[in-house]
């Protein structure tokens, strides 16, 4: 008989990989926005490590709009402008690129954006939901306390769940 093949211990990545595979499946069942968005948010923050994050989504007059937040203290969304990067989301919605940033206020794309420097950022992560070619939205997501929190293994997994993220949330 032939030899058995080799068993390979699962990897903390195929456990990420796994889970979010139980993620999209779960939003993907959702066929209500509001707490389609609700799902998505949630689990961009778990994936990764995040300390807080955004949604934005473009608008019929082409515009990005946040329709929703997690983890912003007593601040809310009424004049999002204080609270992100506008900048780095419409960058990564204009674009189609994801954005990485290991310390924002010394990175020299954002040098001259006084919402990077006025909210005193560091590590930012922001990827594109992308639809049929086009871009939707962006997830924002950013940690203020922390240099280099996102990696490019969190870009990698933060853009596959954005692109089932985005098909998910055109058919809600």
């Amino acid at each position: 008989p032939p030899p058995e093949p080799a068993r390979v211990a699962p990897s903390a990545d195929d456990a990420r990989w796994r889970w979010m595979l139980s993620v999209v499946q779960r939003i993907n069942a959702e066929p209500r926005l509001p707490p389609l968005l609700d799902r998505v948010m949630d689990a961009i923050i778990e994936l990764t490590g995040a300390s807080r994050g955004f949604l934005l989504l473009r608008e019929p007059d082409g515009t990005l709009k946040v329709r929703n937040a997690r983890n912003l203290g007593e601040r809310d969304l009424v004049g999002d402008e204080a609270v992100l990067s506008r900048s780095i989301a419409e960058r990564v919605a204009t674009t189609g690129e994801p954005v990485v940033t290991i310390d924002a206020s010394t990175d020299q794309r954002f040098d001259a954006t006084q919402s990077v420097l006025g909210l005193r950022l560091r590590s930012v992560l922001a990827v594109p939901l992308r639809v049929r070619g086009e871009v939707a939205g962006t997830i924002y997501v950013d940690d203020r306390m922390r240099a280099g929190a996102f990696d490019e293994r969190a870009r990698s997994l933060a853009l596959a769940f954005a692109d089932a993220a985005a098909v998910a949330i055109d058919n809600a």
